[in-house]
């Protein structure tokens, strides 16, 4: 007969720490919410750009950033009956919902200061990616740079090609007239 331990003992008291999401809108970092920003090429250029920061996808700049602003209240809850879905033990909690035992194990101290340091730890890392996701967004901008300069130089080579296309048409035109 197969034997299976369940890690927590029904009716165990853990502090546990739910998080909880809100949205805040900020005024982009990059461009202070006018929607553009210039950028000083090394030859002295000054190129207005949309920017990068306040763009999602391809859309327009917005001038704002979404934020995500976790908070979490540690509480003191109570294990219900376990369930196994998969691999995963679930454990009923006495306010209501579940919460898979793994969790249990990867944050469950032994006190409410411990918890609310986890939650500030969390929160570290959280804002730390978004610092990660902000500087990947300022090199997608430099790369804007480089993109429409090449264009700019693209263009003018062009320019000096139909304009040299026009020289030799005209020239052409007043020898046939």
């Amino acid at each position: 007969m197969a034997h299976l331990e369940i890690p927590f003992a029904v009716g165990a008291r853990v502090w546990y720490s739910e998080a909880h999401v809100d949205t805040a809108y900020e005024p982009c970092p990059d461009c202070a919410g006018t929607k553009t920003v210039t950028a000083t090429l090394g030859c002295g250029l000054s190129l207005q750009l949309p920017c990068q920061t306040c763009s999602v996808g391809f859309s327009a700049p917005s001038g704002v950033v979404k934020r995500s602003v976790f908070t979490a209240i540690p509480q003191l809850v109570t294990l219900g009956n376990p369930t196994m879905y998969g691999e995963d033990i679930y454990y009923e909690l006495d306010g209501g919902g579940k919460v898979r035992s793994s969790e249990l194990h990867l944050w469950w101290p032994a006190s409410k200061e411990q918890c609310l340091e986890m939650v500030r730890t969390r929160t570290l890392q959280y804002e730390d990616q978004l610092r990660r996701q902000l500087a990947s967004k300022r090199r997608d901008l430099a790369w804007s740079v480089t993109y429409w300069r090449s264009k700019v130089k693209d263009l003018r080579r062009n320019l000096e090609i139909a304009e040299q296309a026009l020289v030799i048409s005209e020239a052409k035109k007043e020898k046939t007239v």
